[in-house]
């Protein structure tokens, strides 16, 4: 909605501000707005009014600098963006208001703060705005390598389209490395627990708070567990987790488990029930819990025992399985004979329990 009319107090003021910067020049470097129609600029005044003249729009990138490094460009949309009683009244209602307010700290503090909004919002340079200035850039002109990830992935074929706003906010774009400090990983989760309500992660999880969502299921080509090419695929996994746990990672896909013809070879050639032993077979997904839990002895053991029923069996027949099912945590497990992640048969001589 522009903010101007029939009567319009700025249709009133505004001229005068042409004749100010005409007369008095712009105070210490600062943008004006001049009559109706012309364009913010900024520098000297007579280059202002040249410009204006001209119905050229000035650059963030052409814009006089101020010392904190803010375009002073973003001094005249604040005039108006920055004011909540002055957009109430122009724009209707105070819900477009508040649509409208952008408080210039807000910007100033985010990933753009040394952006002008014109480097964003191309098509309202001139006050008061044109009803059909609605131009504005989109994020991949300068993120392109992310729009073409984003574009492989899920949240573009979605039913509702997941763009960059819905995760990454408009005017408060926090930068990367604010993201990548504890405050920030909580912030950047918000967005996916917001649409992902089930996949939160419960306060004993040792990812929960420490790990972003965008870690294990990528930034920008989320895909569904279920494809090949998504990070969390079965083929995939080892590489995610391996990403912060690297020892063990390089260890389990030498074991058992994670080479699946060694696998093959000792099933004596038929094939494995599941083509991959996973990190999440294991450690399950979202309902994680840590090893330093007192409850990983029981479900470290239903775990092992889903697939290895026989054993299970006579585990939970000995004294160790009927321990750990009563809730013991001293008592030896499933890993504490076998290992966690350098499993090998008992025929082998690195295995922990060889014969």
């Amino acid at each position: 909605m522009s903010l101007q009319g029939r009567g319009s107090p700025w249709r009133r003021v505004l001229p005068w501000a042409g004749v100010i910067v005409i007369a008095g020049g712009v105070v210490g470097g600062a943008w004006a707005v001049s009559a109706p129609g012309a364009v913010l600029a900024a520098g000297d005044p007579a280059g202002a009014v040249q410009e204006a003249a001209a119905g050229v729009a000035v650059t963030a990138r052409q814009a006089q600098q101020q010392p904190g490094g803010r375009p002073v460009a973003v001094l005249g949309c604040e005039r108006c963006h920055g004011e909540l009683e002055l957009l109430r009244q122009q724009a209707g209602s105070l819900t477009r208001a508040r649509e409208l307010l952008v408080p210039d700290h807000i910007v100033a503090a985010s990933a753009h703060g040394g952006m002008s909004c014109a480097e964003c919002h191309t098509g309202f340079a001139r006050y008061p705005h044109d009803d059909r200035a609605t131009v504005t850039q989109s994020c991949a002109s300068c993120h392109a390598d992310a729009t073409d990830h984003w574009r492989q992935g899920s949240h573009f074929t979605a039913d509702e389209q997941v763009g960059c706003v819905q995760c990454h906010g408009s005017h408060d774009i926090r930068t990367v490395e604010e993201l990548r400090s504890e405050a920030g990983t909580a912030r950047a989760n918000e967005p996916c627990i917001s649409c992902h309500q089930t996949a939160r992660l419960e306060a004993h999880s040792p990812h929960a708070d420490a790990v972003q969502c965008a870690a294990c299921h990528g930034p920008h080509d989320v895909r569904p567990v279920h494809d090949p090419e998504s990070w969390m695929a079965p083929a995939r996994q080892r590489q995610t987790c391996g990403t912060c746990h690297d020892s063990i990672a390089a260890a389990s896909t030498r074991d058992i488990h994670g080479d699946e013809d060694f696998r093959r070879a000792h099933l004596g050639g038929r094939a494995p029930a599941s083509e991959y032993v996973t990190c999440t077979s294991c450690h399950i997904g979202h309902e994680m819990i840590a090893t330093d839990d007192p409850r990983f002895s029981v479900v470290s053991t239903e775990r092992c025992a889903a697939c290895h029923e026989h054993a299970a069996r006579t585990f939970f027949g000995s004294y160790h399985g009927k321990a750990t099912a009563l809730g013991s945590h001293v008592a030896a497990t499933c890993a504490d004979c076998h290992g966690a992640h350098d499993i090998f048969p008992d025929s082998m001589a690195a295995s922990r329990v060889a014969q």
